[in-house]
């Protein structure tokens, strides 16, 4: 069986950005997994970056990601999965990185 790989260019970006504008919380500016998950910082982390690789990051993409992702630092410095929610070991390396 062979596997079948999809080249970036052929990629589907304008659904792509259909889904993640579905994805996103406008309330909180956070990002869910999936359609219907919890809006964490894994959202936010993993949809900024593919936006990035696939050249559709805009405004609208970023808009109040930021202030979700202060809303998520714990009074220990860490950040935290969702607001109010302890610092995990998973978001250093995840924040580190952007």
């Amino acid at each position: 069986m062979t596997r079948r790989t999809i080249s970036p260019r052929r990629l589907y970006r304008a659904g792509m950005r259909r889904f993640l504008r579905r994805c996103k919380d406008d309330e909180t500016g956070g990002y869910r997994m999936h359609e219907g998950g919890e809006t964490d910082t894994r959202g936010c982390y993993t949809a900024v970056a593919v936006a990035h690789l696939l050249g559709i990051m805009d405004d609208e993409v970023c808009d109040k990601v930021p202030d979700f992702v202060a809303s998520c630092q714990t009074h220990e410095g860490g950040i935290a999965g969702e607001p109010g929610a302890e610092a995990g070991a998973y978001t250093r390396p995840l924040f580190s990185s952007t």
